[in-house]
């Protein structure tokens, strides 16, 4: 009688935290300032280049290069980094 809804309980636990941690489609948000991503929050004034091939981007700050295959709405990080930048190397 306890067997199935502690088998529920435990399924839809596990669904759960297999759907938080999957690596699927990532979040990205895109501000007049900076990009927010998951593991990194990057400010503008801190990328010295960038690279856009498609729907990726690679871009260089003084501390680190960082790539995405999958940032959602690239025309307008492009917007935003030309805004606060308006001369970019455009090239890593």
């Amino acid at each position: 009688m306890f067997i199935f809804p502690l088998g529920t309980i435990a399924g839809i636990f596990l669904f759960l935290i297999t759907v938080m941690t999957s690596p699927g489609r990532k979040i990205y948000k895109i501000t007049n300032k900076k990009i927010i991503a998951p593991f990194f929050e990057i400010s503008f004034e801190d990328i010295e280049s960038y690279k856009r091939n498609g729907n990726s981007i690679s871009f260089k700050t003084k501390y680190k290069d960082y790539s995405t295959d999958d940032l959602q709405d690239i025309d307008t990080f492009f917007k935003a980094l030309t805004d606060q930048k308006p001369i970019l190397d455009n090239s890593i």
